[in-house]
Formats: structure tokens, sequence, C-alpha cells
């Protein structure tokens, strides 16, 4: 048997040139992959049964597998094999032949000092079991050194989606989903909810709870870890989600506010004693969480005069007070009445423009049999496009179409001047002009 091994590995690593080698490799590969594996079925091992060790690469990365020998241990080869094929012949003295070039291409290299197979640039076609069979010197006796390689991929940020359901009694309950796009098995998820100073794990994917707008505010984040690296989400509040657009909410009964731009509005919290906190929402900010203070949020627009603020919870009833409303003010606002049992009062604020005076042309034309005949034209400027505009006059002898901007108006000469006035109207308020016609035939003149 020793003849045989002796032969083998003059026949396959004898004292030729590098040139030579690798011509005698590519011209007799056959026989160089036969005689491997007789080599490999014919001696003797031991180790056979070992447990192979665990090994964790990275994608992309590198590994080295190593096994563990005495050092005064005398090794004429070692044979390094891997998933399906041999891989590797390493000689005593250095002289090492990669053999299975096609799969590994130049991820292969081995130790000249003691023999550990380095694979680099790991691709998860790498992954499966790899075995060096080492030969000593005067024995014919090898030892397996077994290793299992698994590969798994750098975890990037995970994604969080949120599902959310409000209830008309200011319950949030929501569902939290982590996930992460990635190769490899072996994924760990976790969500770590913080409250104040206390902080829970949940083991899971997924997480599933509720949250009072009265509550302190919660923060979760996910962290996904695997064998080779770890990985956090954004740190997520619950008043965030539970206040997005997207959240479903059960609120019923919402009331109709209108306000005038520049004027003001106040909103009514409900009724409640004992009250320990009231929350107001514009939207899907929280406006104020106390009372009998100004509020900081960004949502509502502040005074341009030098420290007033434009809206106030005021510390006796909780009411909301906006002053010099702004179109940007328009919205949906929310309170949330804290005490042994949380009221809520919903509202929804529409802005419209406070009309200003009207102004009122008029075209004559020329006069007929002593009448006079005019086309009067009302308008208002920055309105609104549901104006409604209507006319009054005292003159009965007058004739006019009144639920029109512009009538006709006709008069003879012997009547009296007629009074008119243009009234303005939109939902929410209304203004008027009048004014009196002197002499229209020489000249006439107007007055507020």
């Amino acid at each position: 048997m020793a003849n045989l091994q002796s032969y083998t590995d003059d026949f396959i690593l004898g004292s030729l040139s590098v040139k030579s080698q690798k011509n005698l490799l590519h011209k007799f590969s056959p026989t160089l992959w036969t005689s491997l594996l007789f080599l490999l079925l014919v001696q003797r091992s031991s180790g056979e049964d070992s447990v192979p060790t665990k090994v964790v690469g990275t994608l992309g990365g590198s590994v080295i597998l190593s096994f563990n020998i005495s050092v005064d241990t005398e090794i004429e080869h070692v044979i390094w094999s891997g998933p399906q094929t041999v891989l590797a012949l390493a000689k005593a003295g250095g002289e090492v032949t990669i053999l299975d070039k096609h799969t590994y291409q130049t991820q292969l290299s081995i130790s000249s000092e003691n023999y550990s197979l380095r694979i680099s640039n790991l691709t998860m076609e790498n992954a499966g079991c790899y075995k060096a069979q080492i030969s000593m010197k005067n024995s014919v006796v090898t030892t397996d050194e077994k290793f299992t390689l698994n590969i798994y991929e750098q975890l990037q940020k995970p994604n969080v989606t949120v599902t959310a359901t409000i209830s008309e009694s200011a319950f949030c309950n929501f569902t939290l989903v982590c996930s992460v796009k990635t190769a490899g098995e072996s994924i760990h998820y976790k969500w770590m909810q913080k409250d104040f100073n206390v902080s829970k794990l949940y083991e899971d994917s997924t997480l599933t709870a509720s949250w009072m707008f009265c509550d302190p505010d919660r923060v979760y984040t996910c962290t996904v870890t695997n064998p080779v690296s770890q990985s956090s989400s954004h740190s997520m509040h619950a008043q965030q989600f539970c206040t997005d657009p997207s959240a479903s909410r059960g609120e019923t009964g919402r009331k109709e506010v209108i306000g005038i731009l520049g004027e003001s509005v106040i909103l009514e919290a409900p009724a409640s004693q004992n009250v320990t906190k009231v929350v107001w929402m514009f939207n899907t900010s929280v406006i104020s969480e106390k009372w009998g203070e100004t509020t900081t949020a960004n949502s509502l627009t502040k005074s341009k005069e030098p420290n007033k603020d434009r809206v106030w919870v005021s510390s006796q009833d909780h009411s909301l007070k906006i002053s010099q409303l702004e179109m940007e003010d328009a919205g949906h606002y929310s309170a949330y009445v804290c005490s042994e049992i949380t009221r809520t009062n919903h509202f929804s604020l529409s802005i419209h423009w406070k009309l200003k005076k009207p102004k009122v042309t008029w075209s004559p034309r020329p006069p007929e049999d002593g009448t006079y005949r005019f086309t009067l034209i009302c308008s208002v400027e920055e309105s609104e496009n549901n104006v409604v505009y209507r006319w009054t006059f005292l003159q009965e002898e007058a004739l006019m179409s009144q639920e029109e901007s512009f009538p006709n108006v006709s008069w003879k000469s012997s009547e009296n001047y007629p009074n008119f006035s243009c009234i303005a109207t939109t939902s929410v308020n209304s203004s008027s002009w009048q004014f009196l016609f002197g002499n229209i035939c020489p000249g006439f003149y107007l007055r507020h």
C-alpha cells in the first residue's frame, strides 16, 4: 500500500517544472481524477464518524477552514474535497495544486504553513460539506477533518408595515410586521417596546398591541439577526402611526365648524370630571397635551406678531381657541379628555373668505321717450365661487331683475331717482353696498 501511495504521489506531483505539471495535469486529467479517488477509497481513515465543525461565512466575504493537529506531526499531503468534488492537493514543502478551477475559479488558496483552506468571494453555492484528508509520513492511516459551511447575507435595514384601527373611544389597535429582503435562512426577529423607563421584548416578526391617546407615547424598534450580522429598523412611535392618515378610524358624529379667514374660532372639549389630561389633535399632529399653555406644534402657524401665539387651550374648560384664522388651519380636530372614562369630540373646520364690500359699475344706454336705461354690474374682489348676488330697491316704479349680478334698470325722468342696494352672500357671511342715483342724464354719483 505504501508503494501505491508513493507511486500516486510521484505521478501527480513529481519534480517537474510548473509548466510541465500544468501540461501533464491537462493531458492526463482523467487518470489524475481516477488515482485520487482510488487513493481516497483504499486508505484507512480515522475520524470517519466525527462531528463536522460548523463554519459560518458572509456572502461576498472569505472563510478559512483549518484543522487542529500536533505541531510535531509530519504531514505528507492534504487532500481537500468540497460538496461535490475534490478541490485541491497540498504537499509538504508548499506545493499546491488546485484541481477544481472551473467551479471555484480563483476562490481557493491553501496555506503553506498549516494547510488550511481559504475560500474568498463566497457565494451561496459554496455552502455545504468540506473535508480535509490528512496523510502523515510513515503511516497508512489518514485523518479526516470535516466541516459544514453555511453562507449568510449581510442583513439590510428591515422594513416595517403598520395596520392601525382607531375606535371612537380613542383606542388604537395596531399590528406591526417586520420583514427583511435577504438570502439564506436562520433569521431571528425581535421587537423592543419602550414605555418611560420600562422595556419589553417580543420574539416574533409580528407584533399586535393597543394604545390609547391618553397613555404615554410608546416606541417600537424591530431588530433582525442572523449568524453574521444584525440590523434594526427606525424607531416608531405609537403616537405617530396611530395618527397616520392611513389609519382606519371609527369616529362618528364629526361636527362641521365654519371659520372666517382672519377671525377666531373656539372648539369645545367634552365636559368631564377629574380630568388628568387633555389631548388636542390637528389632522395627524398632536397640538397640545396640557391646558393653560400655548401650543408649540408646527402644524398650526403662529402669529407674525412677536410673543403672540394663535392657538390656545383653556385652563378652565379645555376648549381650543384659534385666532387669526388662516386657510392652512382647515382640517380635522379631535379632543381626547382623559379621566376615568375617556371622552372625545371631533370637528371638521373649514375656512372661508370674508366678503369685501361689493363693487357696482353701470353702463348707460341712450334714453328713449324720456325713459332711462342702465345695466348694473355687482362684483366682489377675491371672492369664492359660491357668491349669490341680490338687489333691493325702494321705488316701485323702477324695473329690474333681482337675482342677477348685472340687472337691467329703467325708469322715466318724471319719476324719483331709484335707491339700490347690492347684497353679496355666501353660506357663511354677506356684505352689501347701497347707493343713490342723482340726475343721471348729465351725471350721477355713488355713496356707501
